[in-house]
């Protein structure tokens, strides 16, 4: 994906950083932010098959970002939550 867009165009991959059961995360630049202070990590999500843990999986990824926007750290902080 490294060069890639991704939400309409907002975020450039940089780089791969991983991927797991639950998605995939990439070092980003944010095109919307001013120069030199929009490198950030973003996490594609990557919805189970099952409808009953569609809702549960949602919940969690939105538990995470949550909890990341409250960090000290600027390298661990999430700026935003997109569902989709």
């Amino acid at each position: 994906m490294k060069g890639q867009k991704l939400k309409g165009d907002r975020f450039l991959i940089i780089d791969n950083l991983g991927q797991g059961a639950s998605g995939a995360t990439f070092l980003a630049k944010d095109l919307h932010v001013g120069v030199g202070a929009g490198l950030c990590v973003v996490k594609q999500l990557v919805l189970p098959t099952e409808p009953q843990l569609i809702q549960k999986t949602r919940q969690l990824f939105r538990s995470e970002a949550e909890s990341l926007k409250k960090g000290n750290s600027p390298r661990s902080q999430a700026r935003e939550y997109h569902p989709q």
